[in-house]
C-alpha cells in the first residue's frame, strides 16, 4: 500500500450547519404540531423520528468534540525526533540503534493507529446513525388526501343544497309569522281564529287589504307546507304549518352543522396530512448535511491510511499535515454547532 501524500493538504468537504440547525428546527416543529395526528400510526412514525434525530445529533456532536482530542499528535514529535537522533547515533551498536528506533517507530504508530481507529468509531456511530434515520418510514398519505379531499368535495353540494332548503323554509316562516302575526293583531281576530280563512271571509272584515294579502300569502305557503290545496285554511292550521317549518329549519340547521363540522374536520386532516408531507424534504436536508460530514471524516481516514511495511517518515508526515488541517476543520464545525 502506499500512502497517500499530497503537494498541499487536502480540503474536506463542509456541512452547512445552517441547514442542519433549519432543518432540525423545522422537522422538531412539525413533530410537535403534528402530536395530535388522527392517525396514532403516523405520531409513532414521528416519535421514531425525533428520536433518530436525536441519537444522530449525538453522534455527530461527540465526534466534532471528541475528534480532535483523538487525533492529538503532540506525543509524535518528541518520539520521532528520537528516532533522528538514534540514526545520527554512533556510541551504540547496529542491533542497539535498530531496537531503540523500532521501540520509537512501535509507539508513534501506536498513536497513530489509536487516534485513526477512535475517528473511525465516530465516523462508523454517525453513519449507522444516519442509515437508522433513512430507515425511519415515513409514511406516503397523498392517497390519504385525495380521499379526504374527494371527500369534502362530495359534502359539498349536499351542504348546498341544505342551505339553499333552508332560504325556502326561511322565506315560508317569515310568511307564516307575518300571515299569524297580522291575524293575533286584528281586532276582529276573535272572530277569525276558528274560521275558514279565505280571501272573501277576510274582506267581509275591516281588515286592510294589504294585511289581506299578507295573510293570503301566509295560507298559500301553509298550503304547500301541509299538502293542502285550498285557498282557505283555519288559524291553527297556520300554527301547524309554521311548526312544521320550524321544526324542518332545526333539521336543516342541524344537517348544515353536521356536514360543517365533517368538512371542517376532514380539512383539519387534510392540513395534518399535508404538513406530515413536509417532513420528508426536511429530513432529506438533514441527512443530506449530515452525509458530508461523515464523508469528510471518511476522506480523512483513507488519506491517512497505512500499512506495517510503509516508510514510517511518509506515515507521520501525511498523519501530522492532514491532522493539522483535520482538526481545525472539525473544530470550527464545533464552533459553528448550534441547536
Amino acid at each position: 500500500m502506499t500512502v497517500h501524500t499530497l503537494a498541499t493538504p487536502l480540503q474536506y468537504p463542509a456541512p452547512d450547519l445552517n441547514k442542519i440547525k433549519n432543518s432540525r428546527a423545522e422537522i422538531s416543529y412539525k413533530i410537535r404540531t403534528l402530536s395530535t395526528l388522527y392517525l396514532p400510526v403516523l405520531v409513532e412514525e414521528l416519535k421514531a423520528l425525533q428520536n433518530e434525530i436525536n441519537t444522530t445529533d449525538k453522534s455527530a456532536l461527540d465526534a466534532l468534540t471528541l475528534a480532535p482530542i483523538a487525533l492529538n499528535h503532540e506525543e509524535i514529535k518528541p518520539l520521532y525526533s528520537a528516532i533522528q537522533k538514534l540514526e545520527k547515533n554512533n556510541t551504540i551498536t547496529e542491533q542497539e540503534q535498530k531496537e531503540a528506533m523500532l521501540s520509537y517507530a512501535k509507539d508513534i504508530k501506536l498513536i497513530i493507529d489509536d487516534g485513526r481507529s477512535k475517528m473511525k468509531e465516530h465516523t462508523d456511530t454517525l453513519e449507522n446513525s444516519l442509515t437508522n434515520l433513512r430507515k425511519v418510514e415515513l409514511s406516503d398519505n397523498q392517497y390519504r388526501i385525495e380521499e379526504l379531499k374527494k371527500s369534502i368535495e362530495s359534502d359539498s353540494p349536499k351542504l348546498a343544497a341544505e342551505r339553499k332548503a333552508i332560504e325556502l323554509l326561511e322565506t315560508q316562516e317569515t310568511a307564516l309569522n307575518t300571515a299569524i302575526g297580522t291575524l293575533e293583531s286584528s281586532n276582529v281576530f276573535d272572530l277569525l281564529k276558528d274560521v275558514l280563512l279565505s280571501v272573501e271571509k277576510l274582506t267581509e272584515t275591516d281588515m286592510a287589504t294589504p294585511k289581506i294579502a299578507l295573510v293570503k300569502v301566509g295560507i298559500s305557503a301553509a298550503g304547500k307546507i301541509l299538502g293542502v290545496a285550498s285557498d282557505a285554511l283555519k288559524y291553527e292550521q297556520l300554527i301547524t304549518a309554521r311548526k312544521t317549518v320550524q321544526d324542518r329549519l332545526d333539521m336543516r340547521r342541524t344537517n348544515i352543522e353536521s356536514y360543517n363540522n365533517d368538512i371542517k374536520t376532514t380539512q383539519e386532516r387534510v392540513d395534518q396530512l399535508t404538513e406530515f408531507q413536509t417532513v420528508q424534504p426536511a429530513r432529506a436536508v438533514y441527512i443530506q448535511e449530515f452525509d458530508t460530514l461523515a464523508e469528510a471524516m471518511n476522506r480523512f481516514l483513507t488519506i491517512t491510511a497505512h500499512e506495517a511495511t510503509d516508510d514510517l517518515s511518509l506515515v507521520v508526515k501525511n498523519f501530522v499535515e492532514q491532522s493539522n488541517v483535520f482538526i481545525p476543520f472539525i473544530k470550527s464545525l464545533r464552533q459553528q454547532w448550534s441547536v
